[in-house]
């Protein structure tokens, strides 16, 4: 499968601000599994949905793949579906965009890039 120009990266508010000042973006589990999750844009609301409905201040990283230095692999997560992984800390000159990400009354999130 082929890595589409733009992907991207549920994440806090203070993660972000946090990258700002250190110029680069790793999250807290990239030690652990050697690579960042992504996200295609179709999949951004289902990804918060799952795994940050009790996180509050989320944002979405829009991230330019032909400006990302380390590999980017399309790779199948255990639920079946295909997801971009980051080998590698991200280059935060490749997010050309920082979009708020909010949930509705019950809870569930829009995304439309």
């Amino acid at each position: 499968m082929d890595v589409p120009r733009y992907i991207y990266h549920i994440l806090p508010e203070k993660e972000w601000k946090a990258a700002r000042k250190m110029g680069s973006y790793s999250p807290p589990g990239y030690q652990v599994e050697g690579f960042i999750h992504f996200s295609f844009m179709e999949q951004v609301a289902d990804t918060a949905g799952r795994y940050y409905r009790e996180i509050p201040d989320l944002l979405v990283l829009k991230v330019d793949t032909s400006k990302v230095k380390p590999v980017i692999r399309v790779e199948q997560a255990p639920n079946g579906g295909w997801f971009p992984h980051l080998y590698g800390i991200l280059n935060i000159n490749a997010v050309t965009d920082v979009l708020p990400l909010k949930s509705d009354s019950n809870g569930d999130f829009k995304f439309g890039g």
